[in-house]
């Protein structure tokens, strides 16, 4: 076993130990997001070249930043080129370099390409075949190039998962309700959801029959190879963040909402995989539902929105659960502020808890801020 190996498996048992609710050693750190990381040794570094030239930031990220951190157990959203991050929601992406400045953040733009009426095709011709044609051609999306895209990602992850990085190699499940909802737009979605219910719903599972009928086998054969090396592999799940409790009673909820985690969870649990719940928005009136998976097999990642204290509360006795320091304040705080907080945090929240940014490390996040989080940990 490799060097690389070993600390693969050590950070692996570390995560996989909050999930059962014991700290094997510290807290175990996740940091999310390449672009704060390649600007940690490259600040020059404009969000054209991160979008033109991923694999090689990954390279970079892997050689010249990753040493920096060896009490890094968790490393999340990286590998995946931004250039199409619209599509999973059904909206254009602009980018820097082409619509946008060569130093602008990348944006997502939403046109609503879902129609009234389309509801009654999807349920007629299939979601595959209006999914198509809303990338392709109301979106205008390069089928071609969203391949080559996906390729790259996929060595992307094969590079952080060789520098031992675990849980690299599963990926992210559809949003169904996010891409019903951006597609349509929030207004005229909630509107569908009281008119037109019953059609959702069934949406949503053909949405979710084709994509477990296309990918059970792949998934189930990627988690019985990583098992005979002694690896995990996780799955994303987060099919309705549009669903969260700021939007959403709880009577929606149950109806629209709930069945798809619970699904997803399920689904992935069920083939052997374990889950990572990337729960942006506010959960707080939810969380209770979440209880009911299997101990020590997931992991609830916040965004600083969802009450932490009812998350350690509620769910640390079932799963893992992230911290979440406000994007904010990693992005324009002191590193003093940073220190504070992170350990306020591992000082309170208990065994299951993973120190974590809010969602992702802001692309502006000065490397300083990255320091100061990271000697959080240091300082255990």
């Amino acid at each position: 076993m490799s060097s690389n190996d070993a600390l693969r498996m050590e950070r692996q048992e570390r995560i996989l130990s909050a999930m059962r609710g014991v700290k094997k050693d510290r807290t175990p750190l996740l940091f999310a997001g390449d672009f704060a990381l390649i600007r940690y040794v490259k600040p020059e570094t404009t969000f054209g070249y991160m979008i033109r030239s991923h694999e090689e930031m990954t390279k970079t990220i892997v050689d010249e930043v990753l040493p920096h951190f060896p009490k890094m157990d968790y490393l999340a959203a990286v590998g995946m080129s931004s250039r199409f991050l619209g599509a999973a929601h059904f909206a254009k992406t602009y980018l820097p370099g082409r619509e946008l400045p060569e130093n602008e953040m990348w944006q997502l733009v939403f046109d609503y390409i879902i129609n009234e009426g389309d509801n009654d095709i999807i349920l007629k011709n299939g979601w595959s075949k209006f999914r198509d044609i809303c990338l392709f051609e109301r979106l205008g999306y390069n089928g071609e190039e969203m391949a080559l895209d996906f390729e790259a990602g996929t060595r992307n992850k094969k590079l952080y998962h060789e520098a031992g990085v675990p849980f690299m190699k599963g990926d992210m499940l559809p949003a169904p309700f996010d891409m019903l909802a951006f597609g349509r737009g929030l207004m005229e979605f909630f509107v569908d959801l009281f008119e037109d219910g019953d059609k959702i719903t069934a949406i949503q599972n053909m949405i979710l029959d084709e994509y477990e009928e296309e990918n059970r086998d792949r998934i189930r054969k990627t988690i019985e190879e990583a098992e005979k090396l002694g690896e995990k592999v996780v799955y994303t799940v987060a099919p309705c963040v549009q669903a969260n409790c700021n939007l959403l009673g709880q009577e929606l909820f149950e109806e629209f909402g709930w069945p798809l985690i619970k699904r997803q969870a399920d689904f992935v649990l069920g083939l052997g995989g374990y889950v990572f719940f990337h729960m942006d928005a506010n959960w707080t009136s939810f969380l209770d539902y979440f209880k009911e998976f299997p101990k020590g097999r997931c992991l609830f990642d916040s965004d600083g929105f969802t009450d932490l204290y009812k998350i350690r509360d509620t769910l640390g006795p079932v799963m893992a659960f992230t911290g979440s320091i406000a994007p904010a304040t990693l992005a324009f705080g002191t590193p003093d502020e940073i220190y504070k907080e992170a350990r306020k945090q591992i000082a309170e929240m208990g065994d299951s808890f993973i120190l974590a940014p809010s969602c992702t490390l802001p692309a502006n996040m000065p490397a300083a801020n990255i320091d100061a989080l990271y000697a959080a940990i240091e300082d255990e």
